[in-house]
């Protein structure tokens, strides 16, 4: 049997529902809360049309505090991920931008 990240944090979920799956500053994250949140977001990808059992890559810079799905990734014509314009909803309104 393959093992695959969901389907650990799925096991681990029904196994040790409110035990800590990770923290970071005061906040804690429980197996059946991060169960709940990968399976939000596999059900968005198989909406979008994903395959499954599809490899996806997830970006993440320090500790996240949430996750959001695009369908596609803006790109320059040579293919370079293009993390300008990735960031731009979330530097809306504030006056400083952190890379």
């Amino acid at each position: 049997m393959a093992w695959t990240l969901g389907g650990v944090i799925r096991e681990q979920g029904r196994r040790r529902r409110d035990a800590p799956m990770i923290t970071y500053g005061a906040r804690t994250i429980t197996w059946s809360e991060m169960d709940a949140r990968a399976s939000r977001v596999a059900q968005a990808l198989l909406a979008a049309g994903l395959a499954e059992q599809s490899r996806v890559a997830f970006l993440d810079k320090e500790r996240p505090t949430s996750v959001d799905f695009a369908e596609s990734l803006p790109r320059n014509p040579s293919g370079k991920i293009l993390k300008r314009e990735l960031r731009e909803p979330y530097w809306q309104g504030r006056p400083r931008r952190v890379n």
